[in-house]
């Protein structure tokens, strides 16, 4: 448990690097561009490549590492001569996905933003071609941040990101006075194209090489991607959440695509920093319990979900209390106006009320992976894509891009109230002592939000970084106290 502790540490400390730049990008983007319809092409055409990368990225992650992991475990050759072989296949998959991509990229618009006046269509076309190469990238980037995570390696996948960002910033500062939105996509570009070549010599450690021919194993290829199709289509679907929601945002007003994109960056970063790192270090010792000793899996699992909630609580009261002014200060400047902190600030809030149910989901999907339970991973995405859908559409007819925010909470909360009450009713896991310590966090959450409001008055201040800081500094040492009071064994919890 030191180890991981170590990692997390290690991990936490690149992540804040890396979001901190990364957040250093959105609020230039925000800067130059506001909630424009400039703005809305970019980030439509942006998630296009995360779309389709998400099947082969998950198809790696859940699917073929834990394959090379227990490979491994026998002869690191065969483990990496399988992996080229898997690996190959999924370059030209996605060769072919980069090139479907750019030859159909105003169809794909057209699917993704049926609200879209015809200048933003032809804007996000040209965006979208400029970063179609970007999926071949993501797929490289991908099998090397699994391979590099099954051999417990997590310091360079988490720097990775640090050097993209670093391009995209210089990108947003020299080519954006001179080409515009075009500028930032060239920078994505060839961000991403760095990204992918700074993880090369730690791979190259591991023994495995990248190969571009096309193996004729098609025994091994079609046996593994039978057995991972519902990983495939789940990855698929929980994606298409972010599709529905630029989807219905495009027929909002102008910047509702932009809005809703600024405030779920700003609500991964606490996710990012202190909740995915969990996920992320939590994976392969899932998989290799889930293996061998389902006692200890079920023990890691529990202190997994114990572990989200507690760093997820004090960071979603701020969130709460402070919203308005966390998305001030991360956008408002430049172009950001009023009405772009109104429709930022508006989505932010309700996506901070699911915050611990984002990560949660993705680390009961890993849970679920790692014991092969792969249909129940595709019906608790396809339960949650169907919540969203319906609630976006439904919420958005009289809340706006709040509705849609809201929906999406929504859905996140029944995705992972479902994918728990599968593995309960299978590994009959017991939740009464989880129920208990689940109670007194919910009392201390409580408390904290009670507090923070009577103290209102008090804490308001005329510099909102100030406002910011002193609430989060109550926040903080008044969670430490009740967890004390309340008796919440958190410490413990990280030892064992």
């Amino acid at each position: 448990m030191s180890n991981m502790i170590k990692a997390f540490s290690i991990l936490t400390i690149f992540s804040i690097i890396g979001k901190l730049l990364g957040f250093t990008r959105e609020a230039l983007i925000a800067a130059y561009f506001g909630t424009t319809g400039t703005a809305d092409a970019f980030f439509v055409a942006s998630i296009i490549p995360i779309v389709l990368f998400t099947a082969i990225g998950t198809s790696i992650q859940a699917g073929i590492i834990p394959i090379y992991m227990k490979d491994k475990n026998r002869s690191l050759q065969m483990a990496n001569e399988k992996l080229h072989v898997l690996g190959s296949f999924f370059i030209w998959i996605g060769i072919g996905l980069s090139m479907v991509t750019f030859l159909f990229a105003e169809l794909t618009i057209q699917i993704l933003a049926p609200g879209f006046t015809p200048e933003q269509t032809e804007q996000a076309m040209v965006l979208t071609r400029i970063l179609a190469p970007s999926l071949l990238l993501l797929t490289i980037n991908g099998i090397s941040t699994g391979l590099l995570h099954a051999n417990k390696q997590f310091v360079i996948p988490a720097l990775s990101p640090v050097v993209q960002n670093s391009v995209i910033i210089l990108a947003i500062i020299f080519l954006t006075t001179v080409y515009g939105i075009v500028g930032v996509a060239v920078g994505v570009l060839v961000g991403t194209i760095i990204q992918t070549f700074v993880q090369y010599p730690a791979l190259h450690k591991t023994g495995f090489k990248f190969t571009f021919r096309m193996s004729k194993n098609s025994k091994l290829i079609k046996t593994t991607l039978a057995l991972f199709i519902p990983v495939i289509l789940a990855a698929i679907v929980m994606q298409l959440n972010d599709v529905v929601d630029r989807i219905v945002t495009s027929y909002l007003e102008t910047g509702s695509v932009a809005a809703i994109n600024y405030a779920n960056r700003l609500l991964w970063l606490p996710l990012s920093i202190m909740l995915m790192p969990i996920v992320t270090i939590f994976y392969p010792t899932l998989v290799e319990k889930a293996t061998d000793n389902m006692e200890v899996f079920l023990k890691m699992m529990r202190k997994g979900v114990f572990l989200v909630f507690i760093f997820a609580i004090p960071f979603e009261c701020v969130m709460l209390t402070q919203g308005e002014n966390l998305v001030e200060m991360a956008y408002g400047r430049g172009i950001f106006d009023t009405r772009a902190l109104q429709l930022t600030s508006q989505a932010f809030f309700f996506f901070t009320i699911a915050l611990p149910f984002f990560a949660l989901r993705d680390f009961f999907l890993n849970a679920l992976y790692a014991v092969h339970k792969f249909r129940v991973a595709l019906y608790s995405c396809l339960i949650g894509l169907c919540v969203n859908t319906v609630l976006s559409i439904y919420l958005a007819s009289f809340m706006d891009i709040a509705g849609v925010a809201l929906a999406t909470s929504i859905s996140m909360v029944v995705t992972v109230s479902f994918m728990l009450l599968k593995i309960r009713s299978v590994y009959s896991i017991s939740i009464r002592h989880g129920a208990i310590l689940f109670g007194k966090l919910l009392s201390i959450f409580v408390v904290i939000m009670v507090v923070i409001r009577l103290l209102d008055p008090v804490l308001q201040h005329t510099n909102i970084w100030n406002e910011v800081v002193y609430t989060t500094l109550v926040v903080f040492v008044l969670y430490a106290i009740l967890l004390f009071v309340w008796k919440v064994p958190v410490w413990k919890k990280l030892k064992s």
